[in-house]
């Protein structure tokens, strides 16, 4: 199955601090200060994201 895979570089802005979410690698608040140039590919996939079809 196609699929399209959203992919950013990571560069932080020099007001970015880093909090605990951050570190686990869980998540960030704050993403607009971290993420650049986004970018769009079309992929094929083998498998649905587990647990997609249950929501």
């Amino acid at each position: 199955m196609k699929a399209e895979l959203l992919n950013a570089d990571g560069d932080p802005k020099p007001d970015f601090h880093l909090r605990h979410k951050d570190i686990e690698g869980k998540l960030t608040h704050q993403g607009r200060k971290w993420w650049r140039n986004p970018h769009l590919e079309i992929c094929e996939k083998d498998e649905l994201i587990p647990d997609l079809e249950d929501r």
